[in-house]
């Protein structure tokens, strides 16, 4: 205990402790790399997929496709338009994946 005295004269103690548990709770100052969570992976990547200018032509020419004035199978075009948007997805999952194992 150190003792002090105040502005009036009286005395007081004031208790420090040393290697004791801390009263005051702190706040987590984990960091954190990773770019998605569970909650916004699809939303967020989707914003990311169409950033892009050839994702956003390719699914353009996809909706143009399917209208029934096109003479190409709709199919053709929007199929392998999803396979390249899944396939970067599960790419970018799994480089997020490796991002949280990092973290901990």
């Amino acid at each position: 205990s150190i003792r002090r005295k105040s502005a009036q004269g009286e005395s007081d103690y004031r208790k420090v402790r040393v290697n004791g548990p801390n009263p005051i709770p702190y706040a987590n100052n984990n960091v954190s790399t990773g770019k998605y969570t569970m909650q916004n992976f699809i939303f967020k990547n989707l914003a990311e997929q169409f950033s892009r200018m050839a994702n956003v032509y390719f699914l353009i020419i996809s909706v143009l496709t399917s209208l029934p004035l096109s003479p190409k199978d709709p199919f053709s075009l929007i199929g392998t338009f999803i396979f390249v948007l899944t396939l970067s997805a599960v790419k970018e999952a799994y480089e997020d994946v490796q991002r949280h194992k990092s973290d901990e």
